[in-house]
This record gives C-alpha cells, structure tokens and sequence, in this order.
C-alpha cells in the first residue's frame, strides 16, 4: 500500500521509496555496541527484568508463535524508565544541579521523574492540557513538577525547550536524545535473550524511540529481525514522516497518550528512514478492543498506546512477517473507567 490517503486509511504500509543511508553525522551520536552494553548492564542493575509471555489464544488467532514483553509490569508501568535512567546517569555534575526537564503525555515523564528521584536529580514535566489525571499524579509522586500548558505533545515540547533555556535545565527529548535510545534498546536485547529464535517484534509507535532503538539494536547486533511499527489513524505523523522520507506533521486526535504525537523525533526518524520495512495504521476502536482482549486471554492489564500491536495482529496478521513474533506491550497506565468502557464496548 503507498501513501495513505486524506481519511487516515488502516493498513499495512510498506517502505515505497529507497532507504535513506545514515548520515556520517546521525552514526556520531547514536549509541556504539559498547554504549549499548553499558546501558544494558545498568539497566539491569537497577530494573527487574520483566517477563516474555507466550502467548497461546493470540498464537492461535494470528497462526504463528507470539511471545508478550510485559512492560506495563515494570517498576512505572512503563518502559520508559529503561531509557531515562541511562540518559540521567550521563549527565555531568553542574547538568545533575541544575536539574531536567522534558514533555511527556505521561509515560516518558515518569520515566524521566523515575530516574530523577533514583540520581538524586530535579525533573519537571510539561504535558498538553489533555494529559489523563492518573499519568500527572504517578509523575508527581515520583517527585516532578508538572507543568500543563500546550494543546498537544509538540506544543508541550516547544514551551520545554524555552524554559530549559530561560532556566539552565537540561532538555530531555523523547525521540531525539541518543541516550534513551540506547536505554530503550535494552528492551529488545531483553527479549532476544529469552527467545533468540525471534524473527519479528511488533512496536507501538509515537515519537518513535522505541521502535527506532530496536531498529538499531538489530543493526549493531546483526540480527535478521523484522521490526514492525503501529501507529493510530488518528496520530499517523511518523507513519507519514517514513514514507515521505521527511519530516510531515499530522493532526493528532488519537485517546492514547503514548502515541499522540503529530510528529516524530527527527533521530528516530532518520533510523526508521533507514531500517525501517513496515508500519500499519489502525484504528481507535481497534486498541479499546485489544485492550480488552488482553485482560480477557492474557490476564493483563494494559492501556491504548500498548495495545496496538495486538490489534495489529488481529486484523493484519496474514499481510505482517515473521513466525516467531513479539509484541511490546510498553505500558499499563489505564482508569479504571476506561478499562470497564474498552471491555463494555467488545
């Protein structure tokens, strides 16, 4: 399928433009080999390993083997601690002073404040006005200050850049800093070690860190592996940025916070220009049904960012790659009102 068109068309996209090779300056900042086992050797020190589950009914369903990574049973419910805790850690003693700020919806923002209260570190947190209450107060127990201000990510982001200008904080970026890249990459590498007979993982997409971590993880290790990225129709920014191969904004009206972006990270971006084979789009009420799904037959928990590779594969499993297939579940952050409404709408 090429380019989706005007009504944010659900499917499976494939690359329809050449790869764009990694510029001389972009292989400068991201992570080595020995970076990246570093960040995993850290990681490991300071996070439980969370589990891979098979899973039997979606096997079933999708007519291969499929293996859950849980992060939405990490320490924040999140994976987004893993990255945030090796970009923190980086940082030199006057950064460490000063203290950082970043944007989030949520997830990076615990991760963020996570790291912060682990390192001793202050951390504020713009977010968008539509920021869900439960995020805001998980990332202010974790000690941040939260700022609310912007009508979307982006905006959000716009007004964490000026204030750690005006203010001497460092900016941590969520699909541009290199560091929680590496951090995020430990995910996969977790993974491959439980199942090193892995040929595919499917990855919720946002700014797209996460994805663009595996896709160079794979590209270090020199591992065949199909990586595949989900996106909403409803935020398709960096399902439209791949396959212009540039940078394109999209409107983003989509209920799930950890893919309500309008664009993506330029880094990741560039890494996904790169590697990157697949994405598909699907829809809302698609990622409520998984949601369900997920409690139903797996007995997990999750919120709408993390349930788009399930939904994913229900729809679209005969058009995806891969035999041996993981799903990254990246969060379980969900109301308990939202979750009775995801399971009341099935």
């Amino acid at each position: 399928m090429g380019q989706p068109s005007a009504e944010r068309t659900p499917g499976v996209y494939k690359r329809h433009s050449p790869r764009q090779p990694l510029s001389a300056e972009t292989l400068g900042v991201l992570p080595s080999r020995t970076q990246l086992e570093a960040a995993r050797e850290l990681i490991s020190s300071r996070l439980w390993k969370t589990p891979l589950m098979p899973s039997r009914q979606l096997s079933s369903d999708s007519q291969r083997s499929v293996h859950l990574k849980l992060e939405c049973l990490s320490s924040i419910r999140s994976f987004k601690a893993r990255g945030a805790i090796w970009s923190l850690a980086g940082l030199g003693p006057e950064q460490r002073r000063a203290g950082v700020i970043t944007a989030s919806t949520g997830n990076h923002g615990q991760g963020v404040a996570y790291a912060g209260r682990l390192l001793g570190m202050d951390v504020s947190v713009v977010a968008p006005h539509s920021l869900d209450p439960v995020k805001r107060g998980a990332m202010q127990s974790l000690g941040a200050t939260v700022l609310i201000d912007g009508n979307d990510i982006n905006e959000s982001s716009d007004l964490a850049l000026q204030l750690a200008r005006e203010r001497g904080l460092t900016y941590i970026e969520d699909g541009e800093d290199a560091a929680l890249l590496a951090g995020a990459a430990t995910v996969l590498w977790e993974m491959l070690e439980d199942r090193p007979d892995l040929d595919s993982v499917v990855v919720p997409v946002g700014g797209g860190n996460l994805i663009a971590s595996c896709l160079w993880l794979a590209a270090v290790l020199g591992r065949e592996i199909a990586i595949t990225g989900v996106q909403s129709t409803f935020a398709p920014g960096t399902t439209l940025s791949w396959l212009n191969g540039a940078m394109t904004s999209a409107d983003c009206r989509t209920s799930a916070g950890g893919l309500a972006t309008s664009r993506p990270g330029a880094l990741s971006l560039s890494v996904m220009n790169a590697y990157l084979e697949t994405m598909i789009l699907v829809e809302e009420h698609e990622l409520a049904n998984a949601i369900s799904y997920a409690l139903q037959n797996e007995g997990v928990v999750i919120e709408p960012a993390a349930a788009a590779g399930i939904a994913a594969l229900r729809r679209f499993a005969q058009q995806m790659p891969g035999e041996m297939t993981g799903v990254i579940l990246t969060g379980g952050w969900i109301s308990a009102s939202d979750l009775a409404r995801a399971v009341r709408a099935v």
